[in-house]
């Protein structure tokens, strides 16, 4: 009986006594870490940033080429232009110097059921149905072409059978006409239809006082213009 009271009190002080804990510090960053941390994110910022720029001066570097090569492309002389030489006679002096006459086929003239091509520095001023009115680049006046076409009329048939050397081309045959009263006549066998070309003159330069006989106004056209023109005529695609 003393024993199991002996017990008991030793339980009863073992109870009263406190309990020790252990106290938990916590864990907080070093301050040469947190400079560690901001010089690292620091230093990706920073790489990415050369990176960044690196690519978009690279990209302006291409675009400066292409633009380089496109201007160098552009200045480009085309050397296989045709060129013809002729000669203008100067009406106060009589005497002939020759010029040179660039032949670069890009205005379209569409005119009936036909398109020819003119040199690129002539422009189609006026159009019908039959006749065209063409501004030529003549640089001392105003010069103008006017051209009537015919198809398979008495004119045409005309043209083909009284025509020089017929010249091959893609749609069929094309030919100079001699004519005494217009500054050109050509013709053109297209798909089996007669075509007759004729090329007047209109110029705004004042006609000589003292003119006797036939005047033509100055002008940078040959018979040779108008053919090289005419080789040019091709159907319209209907």
């Amino acid at each position: 009986m003393r024993l199991l009271t002996m017990e008991q009190t030793n339980i009863t002080n073992d109870i009263d006594q406190p309990v020790e804990t252990s106290s938990i510090n916590p864990i907080t960053p070093k301050p040469n870490n947190i400079y560690k941390y901001l010089f690292l994110i620091t230093l990706i910022i920073l790489f990415g940033g050369i990176i960044y720029f690196y690519f978009i001066l690279s990209n302006i570097k291409s675009e400066l080429s292409l633009l380089k090569k496109e201007s160098n492309i552009s200045n480009i002389i085309p050397t296989d232009i045709p060129v013809q030489t002729i000669q203008q006679i100067n009406q106060d002096t009589n005497q002939t110097k020759d010029l040179t006459v660039t032949i670069q086929p890009s205005e379209i003239l569409k005119i009936s059921d036909i398109q020819i091509e003119l040199p690129n520095n002539w422009k189609v001023a006026s159009i019908s149905p039959k006749t065209a009115k063409i501004l030529t680049d003549y640089p001392k006046y105003k010069v103008y072409l006017n051209l009537t076409l015919e198809k398979n009329n008495s004119l045409a048939l005309s043209a083909y059978e009284s025509a020089g050397p017929k010249i091959k081309t893609h749609y069929g045959e094309v030919y100079n006409v001699e004519s005494g009263g217009v500054l050109g006549w050509t013709g053109a066998l297209i798909n089996n239809d007669k075509y007759s070309f004729v090329w007047d003159i209109e110029s705004n330069q004042p006609i000589p006082e003292d003119l006797s006989g036939v005047w033509v106004p100055e002008n940078n056209t040959t018979p040779k213009t108008f053919l090289e023109i005419t080789k040019s005529v091709k159907p319209i695609k209907k």
